[in-house]
């Protein structure tokens, strides 16, 4: 099996609502995902309207990344799956996506 690697930035939000078509280890929210976690927001805005509860204290709370292996883990795992890949040559605990490209 390819070993897993890190694709890009994303953010999850939670709503507790079902969407298809999300990282397979995401069974509720939304999966949103960009070169940068700063080009996720306009995302996130565009998907919920003014005033939701909150959208930008939950996605700063589910900051990470997208896995080739289909899967959103947080920053801290894609630190160690990055150095193990060979995408980052310090074993880093916090992933940051400058820290890729």
């Amino acid at each position: 099996m390819e070993r897993e690697k890190i694709l890009c930035a994303a953010i999850w939000v939670d709503d507790n609502i079902e969407y298809p078509h999300q990282p397979r280890n995401i069974t509720t929210g939304m999966v949103f995902s960009g070169w940068r976690h700063s080009c996720c927001f306009p995302q996130i805005h565009l998907a919920f309207p003014p005033g939701s509860a909150s959208v930008e204290q939950i996605a700063g709370k589910n900051q990470g990344f997208l896995t080739s292996w289909g899967r959103f883990v947080d920053r801290n795992e894609a630190g160690r799956i990055a150095f193990i890949a060979d995408q980052v040559s310090q074993p880093d605990m916090f992933l940051c996506s400058e820290d890729l490209y």
